[in-house]
């Protein structure tokens, strides 16, 4: 009998951001399309590495990590995606992941795609898909800029939660006071300016006049350090970038 030809190991990696948990986005999914594949070309599963919640821009991300310690190890022979953008959505990331690939003689196999980079004309592929990628996200967080940067100039408030001492509301997004909160953030200056207590002492006193915090049924020594911090919530100003803008009214 003549010497058989190793099989080669493969380890799937599947990966989803939290925007794309949102839309329903699922690691099963991948994960099943990946040791389908595996299976059609005759390679031999060597684990499965997954990120749950971490963007693809990320360099670092655990499950990666696990994988490259395993491929470092010598471990794994070809690395099975569902779409090569599960791998990473950063050009110099990809670039950077890819080239130790190839240095080690490790296959990255794109399912969705069908490029298998262990050829010169797989790694052509790979690379000009990687492009599209990254291109792909810098033109979505171009538009979440400017989507931005366009409420700004109405007015708006950008965020989905308004500073503390505030709410928002029609006309479109707009912030307004909260009485209640706004004397409770005066209150708190004038107990560590005027009466100059320590935040334990003023958490202390805030909850023994009955008053609450937004989140949380008592006030604490964290709580109070956080709002004397955040300049922003006292002055009502708001940085976005560099330009200043202002609310209106102080609290």
């Amino acid at each position: 009998m003549g010497d058989q030809t190793p099989c080669r190991r493969a380890a799937v990696y599947a990966r989803v951001s939290t925007a794309e948990q949102a839309q329903g986005s699922s690691l099963p999914e991948q994960v099943v399309t990946c040791r389908a594949h595996i299976v059609a070309a005759g390679f031999a599963e060597a684990g499965v590495f997954v990120d749950e919640g971490v963007s693809g821009a990320k360099a670092s991300r655990p499950g990666l990590d696990a994988l490259m310690a395993a491929v470092r190890s010598g471990d794994i022979d070809v690395i099975v995606v569902a779409h090569l953008d599960r791998a990473g959505r950063s050009m110099r990331h990809l670039g950077e992941l890819m080239g130790e690939l190839d240095e080690r003689g490790v296959a990255l196999v794109s399912v969705a795609e069908s490029f298998d980079s262990s050829s010169p004309s797989g790694r052509l592929q790979r690379n000009i898909l990687a492009s599209f990628a990254e291109f792909e996200r810098q033109t979505i967080a171009e538009r979440v800029t400017t989507g931005t940067e366009a409420a700004l100039a109405a007015g708006q408030w950008p965020g989905s939660y308004a500073p503390y001492g505030y709410a928002t509301g029609p006309p479109g997004n707009r912030l307004r006071l909260v009485p209640s909160e706004a004397d409770t953030l005066r209150r708190i200056i004038d107990l560590f300016v005027e009466e100059e207590l320590s935040t334990p002492k003023i958490a202390a006193a805030l909850n023994a006049e009955g008053r609450r915090p937004r989140h949380g049924e008592r006030f604490n020594a964290r709580i109070v350090r956080w709002l004397l911090c955040n300049h922003e919530h006292l002055c009502g100003r708001f940085t976005w970038r560099r330009p200043e803008l202002g609310y209106g009214r102080d609290p």
